[in-house]
């Protein structure tokens, strides 16, 4: 009997149930030792004896004594199961694998993605409201003017002012999400 196995169609036949209740329990992993090959699944009567599942006696008469067959059994049992419990974390491992991979792949499309969505860096030189705050007058104007000059030119500095603060802001928000990218 050790080296003996059974098609799905024999082994539903022997335990009493369908080849479709079989056929279940195969592909949910519940009979150790059971393997799928070209020809259909290859069960090993003693998974199925483990399991309670025979309605027959299926033993061969052997020459051994019955605890020698009951030590080899339970021994071949258990390595089935072990087989099989094989089988299934190898699965899992594989698929734990490339579940990682693909979410490191998408992790990195979407560090470039943000990174090219990021504005450019501040350039150095000062824009003219920061060369001339407001009240001092700058080259080429002089201290004399009317004030309605005076009173737009310090209403486009305080606009002027307002939007370098703003884009200031923006750009160091966007350096720090950067460095963090890449650090």
């Amino acid at each position: 009997m050790s080296g003996e196995e059974w098609s799905s169609a024999e082994a539903a036949k022997r335990c009493g149930v369908s080849r479709a209740t079989m056929s279940r329990r195969l592909t949910a992993g519940e009979i150790p030792g059971a393997r799928k090959t070209p020809g259909g699944w290859k069960i090993p009567p003693q998974s199925l004896a483990v399991l309670g599942m025979l309605t027959e006696d299926t033993t061969e008469p052997e020459a051994a004594t019955e605890d020698t067959t009951a030590t080899t059994t339970a021994a071949e049992v258990e390595l089935a199961e072990l087989r099989g419990r094989l089988e299934i974390e190898r699965a899992r491992r594989q698929a734990a694998e490339q579940l990682a991979a693909e979410r490191a792949a998408r992790i990195e499309d979407l560090r470039h993605s943000l990174l090219a969505l990021a504005p450019p860096p501040p350039t150095t030189e000062a824009t003219e409201a920061e060369k001339h705050p407001a009240g001092n007058p700058s080259q080429g104007e002089t201290p004399g003017e009317d004030n309605q000059s005076t009173t737009h030119r310090d209403a486009n500095q305080t606009t002027t002012t307002k939007t370098n603060t703003t884009q200031k802001h923006n750009e160091s928000v966007w350096a720090r999400i950067t460095r963090r990218l890449r650090g």
